[in-house]
């Protein structure tokens, strides 16, 4: 016999799709375009203009260079965090209420803020 094609009632797989939620744009993460000419000063000289913003231009691509090196360095460093382990979770429970942590987190604190608890206690 036969087997049947796929029809709405003996079709295994779900028939809708699911629509994805719309994207919003991410915060924070780049900054407006500097105008590397902004601070150019004309003199109206096209040769000696050209080559102010030739420099400009030239000191905008190393500054840009410079700051994508600082950016990736910074995105790809693995080495920023440490972990601690306790033998149960009440131990570590325990230890977060002891050092007034416990409302930061309880599993991944800020650097910073569990530096400065422990450092004023």
């Amino acid at each position: 016999m036969a087997r049947k094609p796929p029809t709405p009632k003996n079709r295994t797989a779900p028939t809708t799709r699911r629509t994805p939620a719309p994207r919003t744009p991410p915060t924070g993460r780049r900054q407006k375009p500097v105008d590397p000419l902004a601070n150019v000063e004309y003199t109206d000289n096209l040769e000696t203009d050209s080559a102010r913003e030739l420099s400009a231009l030239e000191q905008s691509y190393r500054d840009r260079a410079k700051a994508e090196e600082n950016r990736f360095r910074q995105a790809t460093d693995s080495e920023y965090w440490i972990a601690v382990c306790f033998p149960s979770r009440e131990e570590k429970e325990k230890f977060l209420r002891k050092w007034d942590l416990i409302d930061h987190g309880d599993k991944y604190l800020d650097g910073r803020i569990v530096d400065h608890i422990l450092s004023n206690q």
